[in-house]
């Protein structure tokens, strides 16, 4: 059993109660509990697990589970399976301060919407083409992880899609992100792109018009 202390106030406005976790545990394996003014037990719940294992995903209790008076929760992971695909990582518990999406992403920045949700965020302003040119995106909106699964191959570079470029020129650094009041619900993913080449400057563009033969050619083509 592991086990440690977090001192803290429970501040009831603030919805969630949040642990990020990796690894392959079954619920009740990780809990929280809580003790009230005299520092005494008093009472513990589980977290909602709405990712995919092993990976890290964010488990989430609701504050309103724990009562006012509590003034120390403490986080507990019981791992007593001994096969080695059982295994559990966590981090420090938090309480996040939440903001709506829209406040964060806005309808100015370029946005990659993946194929399935791409009308479910009228809000969001796709990046964009022109002339051939795509606009280099600073944040992607994904479905839920099976829509994903589905989704992404054919939007990479063997299906044609946009993730064959963004792939290449950018980090995904994926934020926590959570639907309210429907807290425990695998919505999606939002994710933030950061270039790799922060000096990269943008595609110049020559312009005009021209009117050729059907036998013109300015040059072989490139292999």
């Amino acid at each position: 059993m592991l086990a440690y202390i977090i001192r803290r106030l429970i501040n009831a406005v603030i919805t969630l109660l949040v642990v990020s976790a990796a690894g392959r545990f079954d619920p009740g394996e990780v809990t929280v509990q809580w003790a009230n003014a005299k520092g005494e037990p008093a009472g513990g719940i589980g977290f909602a697990d709405v990712g995919s294992a092993p990976a890290w995903r964010n488990l989430r209790a609701p504050l309103a589970a724990i009562p006012r008076d509590a003034t120390q929760v403490r986080l507990v992971a019981t791992d007593d399976d001994l096969n080695p695909q059982h295994w559990i990582a966590i981090t420090a518990p938090r309480i996040p301060q939440l903001r709506t999406l829209q406040d964060v992403v806005g309808s100015q920045d370029p946005v990659l919407l993946d194929w399935l949700v791409g009308m479910a965020f009228p809000c969001q302003r796709p990046f964009g083409h022109q002339y051939g040119v795509v606009e280099v995106p600073k944040w992607r909106i994904l479905p839920d992880r099976f829509g994903a699964e589905a989704n992404s191959p054919v939007m990479d570079n063997l299906g044609g899609g946009p993730l064959g470029i963004t792939e290449l020129l950018l980090r995904p650094t994926t934020v926590p992100t959570y639907l309210k009041d429907d807290w425990f619900r695998d919505w999606g993913a939002l994710q933030q792109l950061t270039p790799y080449y922060q000096n990269a400057q943008p595609a110049r563009l020559d312009l005009g018009s021209a009117t050729r033969s059907g036998l013109w050619s300015p040059a072989p083509l490139r292999h």
